[in-house]
């Protein structure tokens, strides 16, 4: 009972992490770096078809 009892403490302590703002801060991090990785793949091939 002991394990569970600091599992739960652990989940009241990280639980107000996990909030609305917190939330769209990820999404907006990972929309974000998924954005500069296609750029990058874009702009890498790009480079590849024309050297200069």
């Amino acid at each position: 009972m002991t394990a569970f009892s600091q599992l739960l403490g652990w989940w009241d302590e990280i639980r107000y992490f996990f909030t609305f703002t917190t939330l769209v801060r990820f999404l907006t991090l990972a929309c974000l770096y998924q954005f500069e990785y296609l750029v990058r793949q874009h702009l890498l091939s790009v480079g590849r078809e024309n050297p200069s």
